[in-house]
């Protein structure tokens, strides 16, 4: 399935039941798309935790570079999230911020697991990070 359907399916039905605001979230593979989608249909922000890097996932990376372009950051916020003891998802942060010179780069520094949101969950501190992120 490709990007785009899934962007237009998850803005049609936003659009059918009358939600003013969209927030793209994705993790690890699922975050270069959750830029994508957030950029290219306009919504409010877009979260990727511990992002795949785009040197490793070339067909989305190059319709990234198309769409950076297009970014305006008043329009759609990127926050970029990822674990400061990653070193992958580090490098994979440090390569969206250079697509992306406006987005928010952000290291939890308590962990270094690739997946962050479960060791923050397990933690007790999902909540609180999520609605930092996705605040107004």
């Amino acid at each position: 399935l490709a990007v785009e359907a899934v962007e237009d399916f998850v803005a049609a039905f936003a659009r059918e039941r009358g939600y003013r605001r969209v927030v793209a979230i994705g993790t690890s593979g699922g975050g270069l798309p959750a830029i994508h989608a957030a950029i290219s249909k306009g919504w409010k922000r877009a979260l990727a935790v511990g992002a795949a890097s785009p040197s490793h996932h070339v067909g989305i990376a190059a319709k990234l570079r198309e769409i950076a372009a297009m970014h305006d950051p008043a329009k759609t916020q990127l926050d970029i999230v990822y674990s400061a003891g990653n070193v992958r998802d580090a490098d994979a942060s440090a390569q969206i911020k250079g697509l992306f010179p406006n987005a928010l780069v952000e290291a939890e520094p308590a962990f270094s697991s690739h997946n962050l949101l479960d060791k923050l969950y397990h933690a007790g501190r999902l909540d609180a990070f999520m609605a930092k992120l996705l605040r107004d």
